[in-house]
């Protein structure tokens, strides 16, 4: 990933599992935190299309049909053998959270998505063939171009000062996202209120007080100063999402846990000869810790709802 310039430092709460950059950067700096070369500034990818491969056409049929069985999709039936194998899988539950991921646990369509920080699109790509009828924002505005060339509805602003009507999503996802806003408080206000009753918020974010940001210290990857603003640990999250009135679940997942120790033994020193088998050894013991303290992992994700009128 693209590095941004200069130095910078955290000030902590640790009984609020709270990080928080000080200072921050100018906000008339944006342009030098997302550089050229940054991870969204490539052409969206069409993600929910068959693999390459002999096996690629059953692995994406028995992905929809998960989709089917654990979230509700009406996708079309596929062959006899996707069908049955999804069942066979759908019996597990980490299975069931492993393609919910690509979703981000969105379930069957409801009408409207916003995604905030949408990047290129991808993710807005794949709910539209989905059923969503999808929005995106997206301050970068490399990003925002690519995703409208694609032909998606994406506004180019900052989330402070985008137009949300009242009660107009079904559905909102912030994907790595709210550890960038200046304000998270205001942020889950703003989405609280655009979100109509019964409807679902998603976020998955760093989790600072994961065994990984504790084991790498300074060297923990997503620190990613100047560009993470504050990190929130679960409970934190929780607090958060209660107090603006969503009814939240939250746990954590060590997904990223193998990329997070390979980046984060980088800028520790160790040589790259070493750092693929070592982050394999640690990706292994954070998802078993995860399994004894579900507050652990690597990533945070809260499905907050709001309440029915």
């Amino acid at each position: 990933m693209a590095a941004a310039p200069g130095e910078w430092s955290f000030r902590r709460c640790p009984p609020c599992e709270i990080l928080w950059l000080d200072p921050r950067p100018a906000p008339e700096s944006l342009g030098l935190l997302y550089p050229p070369g940054y991870l969204t500034h490539t052409p969206p990818r069409n993600l929910f299309a068959p693999t390459p491969g002999f096996l690629g056409p059953l692995r994406f049929d028995t992905r929809r049909q998960l989709l089917r069985l654990a979230y509700g999709y009406p996708l079309p039936a596929s062959s006899l053998a996707a069908r049955v194998l999804a069942r066979l899988l759908a019996l597990w539950p980490g299975l069931r959270r492993r393609v919910g991921f690509g979703i981000r646990f969105v379930p069957a369509p409801a009408g409207r998505l916003l995604d905030v920080g949408c990047g290129n699109g991808e993710y807005l790509l794949t709910m539209s063939r989905l059923g969503w009828e999808v929005q995106g924002i997206e301050p970068d505005a490399v990003a925002a171009a690519l995703a409208r060339q694609a032909g998606l509805a994406v506004s180019n602003t900052p989330f402070e000062s985008a137009p949300l009507l009242a009660e107009s999503f079904a559905a909102i996802t912030l994907h790595h996202v709210i550890e960038h806003l200046a304000d998270p408080a205001e942020t889950l206000q703003r989405l609280y209120r655009a979100l109509r009753p019964g409807g679902v918020l998603v976020s998955i974010s760093p989790n600072p007080a994961g065994v990984l940001a504790r084991w790498f210290g300074s060297c923990w990857r997503q620190l990613d100063t100047p560009r993470h603003y504050t990190l929130m640990g679960p409970a934190a999250l929780a607090t958060l999402a209660r107090r603006v009135g969503l009814l939240p679940v939250v746990w954590t997942s060590a997904r990223m846990a193998q990329w997070t120790a390979e980046a984060s033994l980088a800028l520790r020193g160790v040589k790259p000869a070493w750092r693929g088998w070592l982050a394999r050894w640690i990706a292994v013991l954070c998802a078993g810790w995860a399994v004894l303290d579900r507050s652990s992992g690597e990533e945070i994700i809260l499905i907050a709802r709001k309440p029915l009128l």
